[in-house]
C-alpha cells in the first residue's frame, strides 16, 4: 500500500499530468485514539418542573425542648375537643309568678258552627231547652234494647238489681243509671271491716239480677260457668236526652194513657218489689223502673259469694194488682188465686205506661247548649 503511494506521488511530481479518476473506496482504517475532552458547552435552558414527590412519612417525635422563661404569659392554646356530656342537674325552684300581661288584640270572628245535637239553631224569640235527663231502660232479654227517639246511647250492660250481705240490703232502682253495669260478676262487693282488712266473696254477700223473660226454664240448680249465667240475665241501656219521662200506673183494665204534651214510650206492668230470704228490694212507683215490659216469675237470679247463681223456690215478686170495679176497697180480689199468665196479666196485675215529653213549638231541644232560655 505504501509502494503504490509512492509511485503515485513521483508519477504526479515528475510528469504534472492531468488528475486521474477517483480511486476505489479504500479499507476502513483502524479507530483511532481518543481525544482530549473539550470545551464546556453554553449553559443549556431551564428544564420542566418534575412531577410532585409523594408524601413522606411522619417524622419521629422531637427531643423536649428546654424550659422556657417563667412569668412570661404563653400564646392561647388550640381549642380542645368537646367533653363527655355531664349528669343531670337538680331541678331549680320553680320561679315566681311573672306579672300579669298586657290584654291582646281582639281575635278575628269564628267560622259558622255545625247545629247542635238536636239539629237546630237557636233563633229568637224562640227557646232552648237546655235540660238533660240520663234514664236506664231493660229489656228483659239477652237482647239489647234501644233508646227512645231523640236520646243518645251513654253505654249498654246487664240489669243490676241489688246487693245483700246478712241482713243489710242495697236495692238499685231500674231506672237509673246504677241498675246497668257495663260489665257481669257473679259478685263484685267487697266488705271491709274497721282493721283495715278487706274480704271479696264473703259466703253471705249476694247479687241479685233481673232476669231474661224469654228464658222458658228457671235454673234451680246453682250454676257457676259464666257461660251457663250470662243468658239468664236481662241486657240494658243507658240513655241520655233533654226531654223528661213520667210513669203512669192504671187501676183498672185499660193502659194508661199519656197526657197532653206527651207521647208513650213503653207499656208495661208496675213492679213493686221483690223477696229474697231477708233481703227485700223495692222499686219507686215514680220510676220508670217500676214498669216493667214483661210480667215473670221469678224477676230475679241470685248470685252468691262462692261464685254460683240460682232461683230459689223462696223468693218472693209483688206487683201492683188491679181493682176492676172499686166497689168495695179493701177488700177487692181477697182469696183469689190467679194460675195462669194469661189470667195474671188480664186480671191480675196493673198496667202502667212511660210517657216521654215532647218538644213545644216555642221550646228547642239542644242537648249540652250553655245557654238556658226557655218560653213555655
Amino acid at each position: 500500500y505504501q509502494r503504490r503511494v509512492r509511485e503515485a506521488v513521483v508519477s504526479t511530481q515528475s510528469t504534472g499530468g492531468e488528475d486521474g479518476p477517483p480511486g476505489s473506496r479504500g479499507y476502513t482504517g483502524r479507530r483511532g485514539r481518543t481525544g482530549s475532552p473539550g470545551e464546556d458547552g453554553m449553559p443549556g435552558i431551564p428544564g420542566l418542573p418534575g412531577p410532585g414527590g409523594q408524601k413522606g412519612g411522619r417524622g419521629r417525635k422531637g427531643e423536649r425542648g428546654d424550659q422556657g422563661p417563667t412569668n412570661v404569659a404563653g400564646s392561647p392554646g388550640r381549642t380542645g375537643r368537646p367533653g363527655p356530656q355531664g349528669d343531670t342537674g337538680d331541678r331549680a325552684p320553680n320561679g315566681e309568678q311573672g306579672q300579669q300581661g298586657a290584654t291582646g288584640d281582639r281575635g278575628k270572628s269564628g267560622a259558622t258552627g255545625e247545629s247542635g245535637g238536636c239539629d237546630c239553631v237557636l233563633e229568637e224569640p224562640r227557646g232552648c231547652n237546655c235540660d238533660t235527663h240520663v234514664y236506664a231502660v231493660h229489656s228483659q232479654t239477652s237482647r239489647l234494647p234501644s233508646c227512645p227517639d231523640g236520646f243518645k246511647t251513654l253505654w249498654q250492660g246487664y240489669s243490676l238489681l241489688g246487693y245483700a250481705s246478712g241482713e243489710i240490703t242495697s236495692s238499685q232502682d231500674l231506672g237509673r243509671a246504677g241498675s246497668c253495669v257495663e260489665s257481669f260478676d257473679v259478685m263484685s262487693m267487697m266488705s271491709c271491716d274497721g282493721t283495715g282488712v278487706c274480704r271479696h266473696g264473703v259466703g253471705s254477700d249476694k247479687s241479685f239480677w233481673l232476669m231474661n223473660s224469654d228464658k222458658e226454664d228457671v235454673p234451680l240448680k246453682p250454676m257457676s260457668n259464666m257461660d251457663q249465667i250470662l243468658p239468664y240475665i236481662s241486657r240494658c241501656s243507658v240513655c241520655m236526652g233533654t226531654n223528661k219521662a213520667v210513669v203512669k200506673h192504671a187501676v183498672g183494665r185499660e193502659q194508661p194513657r199519656c197526657d197532653n204534651g206527651f207521647k208513650q214510650m213503653l207499656t208495661g206492668y208496675t213492679y213493686l218489689m221483690a223477696m229474697a230470704q231477708k233481703a227485700g228490694l223495692g222499686q219507686n212507683l215514680n220510676s220508670m223502673g217500676s214498669c216493667l215490659r214483661s210480667p215473670q216469675s221469678p224477676v230475679l237470679l241470685e248470685c252468691l259469694g262462692r261464685g254460683t247463681c240460682s232461683v230459689y223456690v223462696d223468693h218472693v215478686d209483688f206487683w201492683l194488682a188491679q181493682d176492676p170495679t172499686r166497689i168495695n176497697p179493701g177488700a177487692w180480689g181477697m182469696g183469689v188465686i190467679y194460675s195462669n199468665m194469661k189470667d195474671i196479666k188480664d186480671d191480675g196485675l196493673t198496667k202502667c205506661s212511660i210517657c216521654i215529653k215532647n218538644s213545644s213549638p216555642l221550646e228547642i231541644a239542644q242537648l249540652g247548649n250553655k245557654r238556658r232560655r226557655r218560653r213555655l
